[in-house]
């Protein structure tokens, strides 16, 4: 195989690099990229020269674009019964959303390749093979010219920034298409414009199949924003109906518990509901006021009975869901601290050294530093670059009604959060009105913060200042924090940073850099001595911390924990631990020049390492 690619957008017509293997484009096209529609792109064979037709020396690729249905040139059928009736052909394919997908208002678009052997003329015979294949199954995807065009360019997966959690990708090996082995249906050859096709019920837009195999494999949010928007469109049934028609259904088809209680038992599904009604503008027909003290009352006996969820965290033993309050002397390392939890959660690795994380979403709401200073420390702190870390350095109101409106749209379009942290507390709090004392004000504004928290089981983190009053022996901690009498009855957990100004001038390793004051409803108060790494730009909890260890590169932490399991190829890291294949290449050749990694014949261990012999 040897495809053309071409760098930077559609304009650019010189080819670059070429893609040698299979399984080296399925990678690329399985990785999406955040950004507007134009892109990098690739083309179904060799070009030499100037992208043209006459330039393209081979095709080895059918592409199909699924854009359109026969009956709906808006939108076609959703890819994964596209898949899977390929896969039950065994035929190899690759297959992935394209920048227009709308799960949401079920909008599906997407790209279909086919390695293949033939020439030119055989393509035109190859796709609308292909098609009538899938048209056999009743999934009536339309031939456009696109898919017949030798130069055509065809962008990798680029997806903007509120849809990534949409996307989709799939592939199967199986055997290599050869064109004049199938059938051709006349629907699905190419039509030219004005021409007639046969007038097909189709799946149309919307597709429970789609919809539940969505559950059956996990994705839940995929399939309940296909369902939600059908169901609020369609159906007269009052917001209580919707809901406990998805809950039956994803109770019945998700195998998975965790997933199932977090769709059934926090408020994602009324959000999709409330936002399809809003962007839909049909009104909830069973709306009922649902606010009498009645519908909270409960008995001890029935209490009793009542079965409560563990509570999650998003950093063991430190930040749990709800509001955590975070504070600390001006330049303590607040910020160097929350860009540690967000990337430490969003990869699924520790904070502070050696605190697991649950990993999910986090959104890293920088009001103090603009992106450029954001970028300066991730960099330096972990060089981790997970698409679920997310950045917001503006648009952010004050605490209130619209404040609520954006962690809300938030949930909306990332559904897998786990912890927000606001930068700095005092950029969200409005202006204190005349008649209130700092008290009340402070308790008004944090107690809604601390429920909605609670009620999305996500850990909002807030940081602020503490004065810069000395302590003395005897007094409370946490009272120099700014708000920290209103904040203690609000928040579920308080942590106070602070260095240890005793070792200030001594280098004195015995002494820790800092501490770690932690109170709260769900977490015992503690005290933790820290350690500042200094290459890594990172507070560590002491004891299981090691200086020594590699904390400046996270990269080669996750691989380090993943080989720490057994002997792996390159591939297989990167599958392990979710990571793209060409940067663990890159990775483990800087490791092995440190001595962190070995490799014999392609597979990759630890210098060292006794491995069992049923671990391989």
């Amino acid at each position: 195989m040897k495809i053309s690619t071409f760098s930077g957008s559609y304009t650019n017509l010189i080819p670059g690099e070429t893609i040698d293997t299979w399984d080296e484009l399925c990678d690329l096209c399985a990785q999406p990229k955040i950004g507007p529609k134009n892109g990098s792109y690739f083309v179904r064979g060799y070009c030499e020269g100037e992208r043209s037709d006459k330039n393209i020396k081979t095709t080895e690729l059918l592409i199909i674009d699924g854009d359109q249905l026969l009956s709906d040139g808006t939108s076609c059928c959703p890819p994964q019964p596209v898949h899977a009736v390929l896969k039950q052909h065994n035929i190899t394919h690759m297959i992935y959303n394209s920048y227009s997908n709308d799960v949401i208002n079920n909008r599906h678009k997407w790209r279909l390749i086919v390695p293949y052997e033939g020439g030119e003329n055989e393509l035109a015979i190859g796709v609308s093979e292909i098609i009538s294949t899938l048209h056999s199954a009743k999934l009536y995807v339309k031939n456009v010219r696109e898919n017949i065009v030798l130069s055509q360019p065809w962008f990798f997966p680029r997806c903007p920034d509120h849809t990534i959690n949409d996307f989709y990708a799939a592939f199967h090996d199986g055997n290599v298409y050869v064109p004049g082995s199938g059938v051709v249906l006349d629907s699905a050859r190419y039509t030219p414009v004005n021409g007639t096709v046969p007038n097909m019920d189709s799946l149309g837009q919307f597709s429970w199949d789609y919809v539940i195999e969505s559950f059956a494999s996990g994705t839940l949010h995929l399939g309940l924003k296909s369902a939600t928007g059908w169901l609020v469109k369609t159906t007269d049934w009052a917001d209580v109906q919707i809901k406990q028609h998805l809950v039956a259904i994803v109770k019945s088809v998700c195998p998975d518990p965790g997933k199932v209680k977090r769709a059934t038992d926090t408020k994602e599904i009324d959000k999709l509901i409330d936002y399809c009604r809003k962007k839909t503008g049909i009104t909830n027909v069973g709306e009922t006021d649902n606010t009498g003290w009645k519908n909270y009352i409960v008995s001890a006996a029935g209490l009793r009975e009542k079965g409560f969820p563990d509570v999650v965290w998003a950093v063991d033993g430190i930040i749990p869901e709800g509001l955590t309050v975070l504070g600390g002397d001006p330049k303590a390392g607040k910020s160097l601290m929350a860009v540690d939890i967000c990337s430490a959660v969003a990869s699924g690795i520790e904070a502070f050294g050696n605190r697991r994380c649950v990993q999910g979403g986090a959104i890293y709401i920088s009001m103090e530093d603009p992106e450029r200073r954001v970028k300066e420390r991730i960099k330096q702190q972990c060089d981790l670059w997970p698409e679920a870390f997310r950045i917001v350095t503006g648009g952010i109101p004050t605490l209130g009604e619209q404040f609520y409106v954006v962690l809300d749209e938030m949930m909306m379009i990332y559904p897998d959060i786990r912890v927000i942290v606001v930068d700095t507390l005092q950029f969200v709090v409005p202006p204190k009105p005349k008649n209130l004392d700092d008290y009340a004000h402070y308790y008004a504004l944090l107690d809604p913060l601390h429920r909605w928290a609670l009620d999305n089981h996500v850990a909002v983190v807030c940081i602020t200042h503490k004065n810069k009053s000395k302590h003395q022996d005897g007094e409370n901690h946490f009272a120099g924090i700014i708000g920290s009498v209103a904040i203690q009855g609000t928040a579920d957990a308080m942590i106070l940073l602070s260095k240890n100004h005793a070792k200030e001038g001594k280098p004195d390793h015995t002494l820790p850099d800092g501490f770690m004051r932690i109170l709260g409803r769900e977490v015992e108060g503690s005290c933790f001595a820290l350690d500042f790494d200094s290459e890594a730009m990172k507070w560590a909890i002491r004891g299981d911390f090691k200086p020594g260890h590699v904390t400046g590169n996270a990269n080669w932490l996750l691989i380090i924990k993943s080989l720490e399991e057994k002997p792996r190829t390159p591939k297989e890291i990167a599958d392990h631990v979710n990571m793209n294949h060409a940067t663990v290449k890159t990775c483990l050749t800087r490791m092995r020049k440190k001595g962190l990694a070995e490799s014999n014949g392609g597979v990759w261990s630890l210098p060292n390492k006794i491995y069992e012999v049923e671990e391989w």
